[in-house]
């Protein structure tokens, strides 16, 4: 049997929320990736700065506390090596007067 390990691949961020992505938005945030062993830690971004280690889940929920063009990413990592996703851009409209 040949093992073959490789670094995560292929690495998503995808983002489900339910009706408009307004200020206090619940979004649910779902991080996959392709590895060989499997990945061992998520860690999602908001602009360049960690605001959560997901552990191997992948997986949170998060309110939008937040209004203008925000990036998002997450990074995938595995005793290999490690890799990231593109930037998910959400734009969060302010409150309205």
């Amino acid at each position: 049997m040949l093992f073959c390990a490789d670094k995560p691949g292929n690495v998503k961020l995808n983002l489900s929320y339910s009706g408009d992505v307004c200020n206090g938005s619940m979004v649910n945030f779902t991080c996959t990736a392709n590895a060989n062993p499997q990945v061992d830690t998520y860690s999602l971004y908001k602009g360049d700065f960690m605001i959560a280690n997901l552990g191997g889940s992948g997986v949170t929920r998060r309110v939008l506390n937040t209004t203008g063009r925000i990036k998002y990413r997450c990074d995938a990592s595995n005793s290999v090596g490690s890799d990231r996703s593109s930037d998910t851009v959400l734009t969060v409209p302010g409150e309205l007067a």
